[in-house]
């Protein structure tokens, strides 16, 4: 009843039976379920907590990719989300998202959208971390190159809030795996 991108790490709500999935349904349908995920982007956005609104629909260069407009299209629909900055480091930040639709691609396009790309999300412009960018004087052995601080997207579901099926809340969180808290160790001494 809800799902990840590949690369995205974290809680996942599946449902057990076909009540369940059509409790779920409705609540996600009805905004009961809130999501909360963490994302390391590229440059630093304001201290201020601040929305994201966008349309988002198919990229016709790219099949399978959405692309953002500022206004209506046919075909697109409109998007929402809650940003937080947790951390903010010299060319990088930590932040907090609480999306309130769930669009395909959404946060990574969102955050695209606005010039603060996911690091290490290809698809929509985020480059890798790399040890030799964060800190200066970095050399690498000769005759060895460098490999990415992290090998897949920094995009992390931390927190999942909905109803049960007999109307108590749960919540569910999922610290930060051990590859993504690796790579922001280096950010945290820059």
């Amino acid at each position: 009843v809800h799902r990840l991108d590949r690369d995205t790490s974290g809680c996942l709500l599946l449902a057990k039976g076909l009540a369940a999935a059509r409790h779920c349904d409705r609540a996600f349908r009805d905004g009961r379920v809130a999501k909360t995920y963490v994302a390391l982007v590229h440059g630093v956005p304001p201290a201020e907590p601040f929305a994201i609104d966008a349309w988002l629909g198919p990229d016709r260069r790219r099949p399978g990719k959405v692309v953002a407009s500022a206004s209506e299209l046919p075909g697109f629909k409109p998007a929402h989300t809650e940003v937080q900055r947790r951390a903010a480091f010299a060319r990088h930040a930590l932040l907090a998202l609480h999306p309130t639709t769930g669009r395909s691609h959404q946060l990574r396009v969102h955050l695209q959208s606005i010039g603060h790309p996911i690091v290490g999300d290809r698809d929509y412009g985020g480059d890798d971390l790399y040890l030799s960018a964060i800190k200066p004087g970095y050399k690498l052995r000769r005759g060895v190159d460098e490999k990415p601080l992290h090998k897949r997207m920094f995009l992390h579901a931390e927190r999942l809030e909905f109803p049960s099926m007999d109307g108590a809340p749960v919540d569910v969180t999922m610290p930060m795996p051990d590859d993504l808290a690796a790579a922001l160790r280096p950010l945290e001494r820059d």
